[in-house]
């Protein structure tokens, strides 16, 4: 069995939040990128990512609920940072 031979200017393995985003950055800058993943889509991380995308929704609502999903343990500050961008990234992502 032979293999082809792929030339790239830039490599990122895993197709999950931070493979999808260091493959947009370095198509962004100009660079030939190929991704590689194990499956034939997205990682399941990132298909299930939320974001208030809604008209209702909000990152304070997101940020409630993540916290009582997470049986009201986590750091408050740091979910808050997590929710207020996502929106904009799931639109990167689009």
């Amino acid at each position: 069995m032979t293999c082809p031979v792929l030339s790239c200017g830039v490599l990122v393995l895993g197709a999950g939040i931070a493979g999808l985003e260091a493959a947009l950055t370095a198509a962004e800058a100009g660079r030939d990128v190929l991704n590689i993943t194990k499956g034939p889509q997205a990682s399941a991380s990132v298909l299930g990512f939320c974001a208030p995308v809604g008209e209702t929704d909000s990152a304070e609502k997101f940020a409630g609920d993540t916290f009582r999903g997470g049986w009201e343990i986590g750091e408050k500050a740091l979910i808050r940072a997590l929710t207020e961008g996502s929106a904009e990234t799931v639109a990167q992502m689009e």
